[in-house]
């Protein structure tokens, strides 16, 4: 295996461009942790620089391979405590963000009304404007508003306004790329189709660990998922319905021999084709358990969030979602990584 030229670095951004670099005491650190509502931290001990606007001022770290430079996350400081070392240096202790942090600080001063027919993504992008993102990579719908909405309090995050609109278009929650633009997208099941990264035999991975864990309940697990749209502004009720009917299923209604119900109730949603992906997806999740394996590899500069990852191993195979991976700033570090598989019961 060629040996990698690998380095890295820490820049301040003003109004988006690179102003300062940081001096660190110790490698900082990139977490990512897709299922949180804001996936990506960073976190390290830099010394001090007096020009440090906090408030507005972001942190880009960087990671140099093979001449190539890989940007690791743009992040907004969410917690800053300070020391002097023997010498009476001072040395920062910084926890910051990706730049949903925005969306969760600005809320909302008043209750909102959007009429009936109002683009739900024109709706978001309003509110990205409003908390100051500039950078969004959008997949585009024309699902609109069916009825008038008035639906949350003052005082009620951006972020979770956005994440409850994207949901009712079944797009995922928002997440922020490495190179901090917003990013809002259709919901896709993991498969081939949607793989990012591959590990082989002989690559320099090694398998910490696996889990395996399922949750199966036979006493009532349904397998019929009947969604209702039920809402005073509109003239009856919309259903939609969806069937576990796969045979490699044990509680579909062809392996128990006997259709057992559940009612989902839905109080706003698109259109009656999201209605109908929206039932989808409950009824697949139903089906679902996961296998989780955890392995270290080098460090690479190419993870985001919740990435699709194919495994071909001597005793592992398969396609993995990345629950989490963790990224130390120094040289000959390995990087861990979480994964999770989705098995059918």
């Amino acid at each position: 295996m060629p040996i990698r030229s690998v380095d890295y670095r820490v820049d301040v951004l003003r109004n988006g461009v690179p102003w300062q670099r940081m001096t660190y005491a110790s490698a900082p650190s990139v977490y990512c942790s897709a299922n949180d509502e804001i996936p990506l931290t960073f976190r390290g001990e830099f010394r001090h620089i007096d020009e440090l606007r906090p408030i507005t001022d972001e942190l880009q770290p960087v990671m140099i391979l093979d001449g190539a430079e890989y940007p690791l996350g743009v992040y907004r400081i969410g917690s800053m405590s300070w020391r002097r070392n023997a010498a009476g240096v001072r040395y920062d202790n910084i926890v910051a963000y990706d730049r949903g942090l925005l969306l969760r600080r600005a809320a909302l001063e008043h209750r909102e009304f959007w009429p009936a027919g109002t683009r739900y993504l024109d709706i978001v992008q309003q509110y990205l404007t409003r908390a100051g993102i500039r950078m969004a990579i959008v997949e585009d719908s024309d699902a609109v508003l069916q009825t008038d909405r008035e639906d949350w309090d003052i005082g009620t995050p951006y972020l979770t306004i956005v994440n409850a609109l994207l949901g009712e278009i079944t797009y995922n929650r928002i997440w922020f790329d490495l190179a901090g633009a917003a990013r809002i997208q259709r919901y896709r099941a993991p498969s081939a189709a949607t793989l990012q990264h591959q590990y082989r035999e002989g690559d320099q991975i090694r398998v910490l660990g696996r889990e395996y864990g399922a949750e199966m309940d036979i006493f009532d697990a349904p397998n019929v998922f009947i969604a209702v749209l039920e809402n005073p502004e509109y003239p009856e009720p919309i259903y939609r319905t969806a069937v576990n009917d796969s045979p490699a299923s044990q509680i579909s209604t062809i392996s128990q021999g006997l259709r057992i119900p559940k009612v989902l109730m839905v109080d706003n949603i698109a259109d009656e084709n999201a209605l109908q992906d929206y039932v989808n997806r409950v009824r697949d999740e139903s089906m679902r358990t996961s296998e989780y394996v955890t392995f270290e590899s080098v460090n690479l500069g190419t993870h985001g969030v919740g990435d699709v990852i194919g495994l071909q191993l001597q005793d592992l195979s398969g396609i993995f979602r990345e629950v989490s991976w963790n990224l130390s700033m120094q040289t000959g570090a390995m990087m861990q990584h979480r994964a999770e598989r989705v098995v059918i019961i």
